[in-house]
């Protein structure tokens, strides 16, 4: 059976010290250290976390040693970004 890979923002590693979230963003790394997921980020992330708190930054990079699946930014990454933007733009008021 192929492990499930899970995709986590910037706000899944910020979670991990947040009194809300810190149980579920734990329980998540843990299960990816445990073999149960394949992490999955994007170099967004990476760019985010630079300007995060030094205890994200460690988290982050404590979870880079579980060997992430790290996606790239290109051209159709950038159009999807476009292409929402531009949907909330036109629909902006219309419910």
């Amino acid at each position: 059976m192929k492990t499930p890979s899970i995709y986590l923002d910037t706000s899944v590693i910020g979670g991990c010290f947040d009194s809300e979230f810190k149980i579920w963003s734990n329980a998540l790394i843990d299960d990816i250290h445990r073999g149960l997921f394949i992490g999955v980020i994007s170099e967004l992330v990476e760019a985010e976390i630079f300007d995060a708190p030094l205890n994200i930054q460690e988290k982050y990079f404590e979870f880079l040693n579980l060997n992430p699946k790290i996606l790239k930014l290109d051209e159709e990454s950038f159009a999807l970004v476009e292409s929402y933007l531009s949907r909330e733009l036109t629909s902006y008021g219309k419910e």
